[in-house]
């Protein structure tokens, strides 16, 4: 039996299987906080390892609907059996209402470290570094952005929300692009992690593009809502 149509018949262990990947991170961060793991500098590497794991979770949720994709042209191009068709990889878009939900997670985290070790909860210091720290304001308007895809992300929501849900939702590419603006500004200049996800969301707005400019591409049968009809489980 084909492995994709397993993982769409067993998508709910696949999910366990994300959510426990995604959890791990979170253990690592909470061993440092208590001190089970001995750092050099506890207040780095929580603030710069929240960051990193926030970006990588925000990089695979943008890149589920263009693997979606791919996959699908790949399997057509071999003649494959399965895997020809959108709803054959609906097992991935089941994973990015979860994935989106940590990387909000894994945004609290990283500011509760900011406001907690650097600001000692000093309301009057955090307003004055709004102004004087150019990369600040990015994320606290990417945060403010991501609490409202967080609150909105559940049917109820889409069912009252209806079409402003979908676009409320579409902020997510400028979430990111807030996000890397204040991450590219906040790390050391030899850090070549940024380049890297700068790459990965120049592809994913690379393939948007593409399929905008060249709308043959897209499958009949992908657009958002449908997508979310059929497959939304929660």
């Amino acid at each position: 039996m084909n492995i994709v149509f397993k993982l769409n018949q067993y998508h709910q262990k696949f999910s366990l299987f994300i959510f426990i990947v995604c959890l791990l991170p979170a253990i690592y961060l909470f061993s440092v906080v208590v001190g089970w793991t001995e750092v050099y500098n506890p207040f780095a590497t929580l603030i710069h390892d929240s960051a990193h794991i926030f970006m990588i979770c925000l990089l695979l949720t943008l890149a589920i609907a263009p693997l979606r994709h791919w996959f699908c042209w790949l399997a057509s191009s071999r003649q494959l059996k399965f895997g020809k068709r959108m709803a054959d990889w609906n097992f991935l878009i089941r994973q990015r209402k979860q994935l989106g939900l940590w990387c909000f997670f894994y945004a609290l985290v990283h500011v509760t470290v900011y406001l907690w070790l650097e600001m000692d909860w000093d309301w009057q210091f955090v307003w004055l570094e709004i102004f004087e720290r150019d990369f600040i304001p990015y994320g606290w308007i990417a945060l403010f952005l991501l609490a409202l895809l967080a609150a909105t992300s559940f049917n109820t929501a889409r069912l009252l929300l209806g079409v402003w849900w979908f676009r409320l939702h579409k902020s997510i590419y400028l979430i990111a692009a807030l996000s890397y603006l204040h991450h590219v500004y906040a790390v050391k200049p030899n850090d070549l992690l940024p380049l890297i996800y700068l790459v990965g969301f120049f592809v994913i707005a690379l393939h948007h593009l593409v399929l905008y400019v060249v709308p043959n591409l897209r499958n009949p049968n992908d657009g958002e809502i449908e997508v979310y009809r059929k497959n939304q489980e929660n």
